[in-house]
């Protein structure tokens, strides 16, 4: 592995040896995950790598919804459902409003609009 990458260094005409190109790449690592986007891009291709969450966002972004009746559509529990919307939630994708007796998720773009009709 060390000669291969030996080999890639030269071929690439980095001038630094195997030692150097390694700690400057382990640093840039470290940099990288510490970073607030990092962060933040893991947790929203987190919440969307599931296409249970990923068809919950897609149906919310046509028009807000209601856990009970997304549990009625997909056709899984309640309970389901809110697990993979709190993931959603938590990656700002989505958001709760209460409505009587009703939590309705929205999208931001979609509660924006919501929003800016009922002035």
């Amino acid at each position: 592995m060390v000669e291969r990458l030996k080999e890639f260094l030269n071929c690439c005409n980095i001038n630094q040896t195997y030692p150097e190109f390694l700690d400057d790449r382990q640093k840039l690592v470290k940099t990288i995950t510490s970073s607030l986007d990092y962060i933040k891009d893991f947790t929203f291709y987190d919440a969307l790598a599931s296409k249970t969450r990923l068809l919950i966002y897609r149906l919310i972004q046509q028009e807000p919804m209601c856990n009970c009746s997304l549990s009625r559509i997909i056709g899984l529990s309640e309970g389901s459902i809110t697990y993979h919307i709190k993931k959603l939630e938590g990656a700002n994708l989505v958001i709760g409003r209460n409505r009587g007796h009703f939590v309705i998720y929205y999208t931001p773009e979609t509660l924006r609009v919501a929003l800016e009709e009922n002035q």
